[in-house]
């Protein structure tokens, strides 16, 4: 899987940027506590970080933007 790094400013994380560098690389598994922190300060859903898949990433990365209705038309179209 190729995700794109999301990066933001050094000033609002708690890890170092070598260290946020070793979680990108699989040097180091960030737990739970600190993924939630980075998805908070990057504005990403935390399960982002834990989907293989780019398109259900791309999915999850948009599914908050948009409408009720257009959710539930999603859902019904995949859910049957």
């Amino acid at each position: 899987m190729k995700k794109t790094p999301v990066r933001a400013p050094q000033s609002e994380l708690d890890p170092s940027t070598t260290r946020i560098n070793r979680y990108e690389k699989g040097v180091h598994q960030a737990s739970i506590e600190v993924a939630q922190q980075l998805a908070d300060v990057l504005n990403v859903p935390l399960a982002y970080f834990y989907t293989e898949d780019d398109e259900l990433a791309n999915l999850l990365l948009h599914w908050k933007q948009l409408d009720q209705q257009t959710k539930d038309a999603i859902l019904k179209l995949i859910v049957r």
